[in-house]
């Protein structure tokens, strides 16, 4: 759910940063006795960004951008990859269909690959 930084509540911030929070984390809680060779995460360049109304998504992907990098300071092979929107997919394909247009982003399109 969009909502500017000052309008978020507790239930919004939760059901925004909950699955996306916990996933990453239980990820890195599952392979911590494992040699792996990568650890990806899939953030968004709304980390870096921001987008207006979505302090929330921002937070989240901040959050998996800092896991892998401190995964990195203790010698483990982790990134972060930060996908830009992605047109017919996602929230790309929710600004489509509400013809709303998010200022400065960067988009793919899943019809080019």
């Amino acid at each position: 759910m969009d909502k500017l930084l000052v309008d978020l509540d507790h239930a919004t911030l939760d059901r925004v940063l909950k699955p996306k929070l916990l996933g990453g984390w239980n990820l890195h809680q599952e392979s911590r006795g494992l040699q792996l060779d990568q650890f990806v995460v899939f953030s968004s360049l709304s980390s870096v960004f921001g987008h207006a109304g979505q302090a929330n998504y921002a937070a989240v992907n901040a959050y998996l951008d800092v896991h892998a990098l401190s995964q990195r300071s203790f010698g483990k092979a982790a990134c972060s990859l930060q996908w830009p929107l992605v047109g017919g997919a996602g929230m790309g394909a929710a600004a489509a269909v509400s013809g709303r247009k998010i200022a400065g982003s960067a988009s793919i399109l899943l019809e080019d690959y």
